[in-house]
């Protein structure tokens, strides 16, 4: 079996890694935000579609991260301004 050290653990949708710091999931939530930004801009679907595939497709997606971790609250504001640019 291998240890916390070696190979994260997920357990009830949260990751447990050797640090055992939710400061690094903020980092990958907005990293997460920002990859799915990116796709659904490059997608040639009229703005409509967008908005949509923002709102049911990207948001729920965060939104469990959101609450599973303690993200610290400037980078929630920074995912909300970006998104909402």
């Amino acid at each position: 079996m291998p240890a916390v050290k070696e190979q994260p653990v997920k357990s009830l949708g949260r990751w447990y890694k050797s640090t055992l710091s939710n400061k690094s999931r903020g980092v990958e939530v907005q990293n997460m935000v920002e990859e799915g930004l990116r796709a659904i801009d490059r997608t040639a679907l009229p703005g409509k579609f967008k908005c949509w595939c923002l709102q049911f497709g990207l948001y729920p997606r965060i939104s469990w991260p959101l609450m599973m971790y303690e993200v610290a609250l400037i980078r929630v504001e920074r995912i909300e301004l970006r998104c909402s640019v």
